[in-house]
């Protein structure tokens, strides 16, 4: 019994050492005045400075395509404030195009760690005209969405949630992205 009890710890240790050593992927939700707001502090490595400059590199790069829009960069304050907007959400099993989320993003920094903000979370645009735009992410249903008796509610519940799993799935690779770029990205060389 002592034989086994060992090795099922000799097992299950580097699992548990592992788990102990990695950040959190997931963002949680909070909600202020009924309005979804993701948050969350990163110890990195570097000073303020490089982490403000990397990052806004970062910003640069990954929203190449103009989904984002710097608003603020304060190099003394260090804060980037940007907006964004998710890739096409879908609907339905027919994966209807069904509009996105447009949000706002906010970095802030300090020396070896950064917090990052996804807030004002608003659903934009719909192909599919009997879904209104701007809705916010933390509505447990859209108030300008059909209710009538003729309208299967309980499905569009359904989709509602699920294209907000799309965009948390969206918040969560950045948030990603943006650990890995930090943690990874050498402070600046100058001898090029």
């Amino acid at each position: 019994m002592k034989t086994l009890a060992f090795v099922f710890a000799m097992v299950l240790a580097p699992f548990l050492l592992i788990g102990q050593n990695e950040k959190s992927d997931e963002l949680e939700m909070q909600l202020e005045g009924g309005l979804a707001i993701f948050q969350s502090v990163y110890e990195v490595g570097g000073d303020k400075e490089t982490l403000f400059s990397n990052a806004k590199q970062w910003l640069f790069e990954t929203y190449n395509s103009g989904k984002s829009v710097l608003q603020m960069s304060d190099k003394e304050q260090g804060v980037i404030i940007g907006d964004g907007m998710t890739n096409e959400l879908y609907f339905g099993s027919k994966k209807a195009e069904a509009g996105n989320f447009k949000y706002g993003i906010k970095l802030e920094f300090k020396p070896g760690r950064y917090r990052i903000t996804i807030d004002n979370i608003q659903y934009k645009y719909s192909r599919l005209a009997l879904l209104g735009e701007g809705a916010d992410y933390g509505a447990n249903y859209p108030d300008n969405w059909p209710s009538w008796p003729r309208i299967d509610k309980e499905y569009n519940k359904r989709q509602w949630d699920s294209m907000k799993r799309q965009a948390l799935r969206e918040f969560n690779a950045i948030a990603a992205d943006l650990y890995k770029y930090l943690a990874e990205k050498p402070e600046a060389d100058e001898d090029w």
